[in-house]
């Protein structure tokens, strides 16, 4: 459960970043500050000697974090369709157990002249805690799963947006789960309807 807790609150310092999101009009220079700023925060999390995800042994062989080339192509804004009638489903994990999530709303965007969608979603228990009740969840995997990028996919991070018509999906900012450095962590596994068929060249990468 310890565990379990940890990953759920890892994302707290990301949900800063998000909340303080750029806004559609942002520079080119802005954006580039923003990622790194992002990247160096995760970083971090890898480095702190007190509360590390990898034990000494792990951070031994451990080659650091790697991302794609920040690229503003891959910042995109969706449409944010709420889905409403949805019912809690126990979400697949690492670990072989679940962890009740609901569908929360749909995204539907546009990546190099195509339309795309990913799903949404909540955390229930999550979502009863002070400070992460508007907080979303979105695992997906793409083109890259298993390739440039960890097999089980990864994550991005949204607030529930204030007017809710629109959604900004920045997958510079997409990041692994701790499954994919180490097997002591539960990680959430994205549902099969959150599989992009292109390869998203942004955000975290493997070595």
């Amino acid at each position: 459960m310890k565990i379990e807790l940890r990953t759920l609150l890892l994302c707290s310092w990301t949900l800063l970043i998000v909340a303080c999101a750029p806004k559609k009009n942002l520079s080119d220079d802005r954006h580039q500050k923003d990622i790194k700023a992002f990247q160096e925060k995760l970083i971090l999390e890898y480095a702190d000697a007190e509360t590390p995800p990898l034990n000494a042994e792990e951070l031994k062989e451990f080659p650091g974090l790697k991302f794609f080339p920040i690229d503003k192509n891959f910042r995109v804004i969706g449409r944010f369709i709420r889905t409403p009638d949805e019912k809690p489903f126990p979400m697949a994990k690492s670990d072989g157990k679940t962890e009740p999530y609901v569908k929360y709303a749909r995204a539907v965007f546009s990546l190099s002249g195509n339309e795309y969608e990913l799903g949404i979603y909540q955390n229930i228990r999550l979502s009863k805690m002070p400070g992460f009740e508007d907080y979303l969840f979105i695992p997906f995997k793409d083109g890259t799963s298993g390739e440039e990028t960890y097999g089980a996919g990864r994550y991005l991070e949204v607030r529930m947006p204030r007017r809710g018509e629109t959604v900004e999906l920045d997958f510079n900012k997409a990041y692994h789960p701790y499954c994919a450095y180490t097997d002591k962590f539960s990680c959430p596994i994205p549902p099969r309807e959150n599989k992009l068929p292109i390869k998203v060249l942004a955000g975290v990468r493997m070595p």
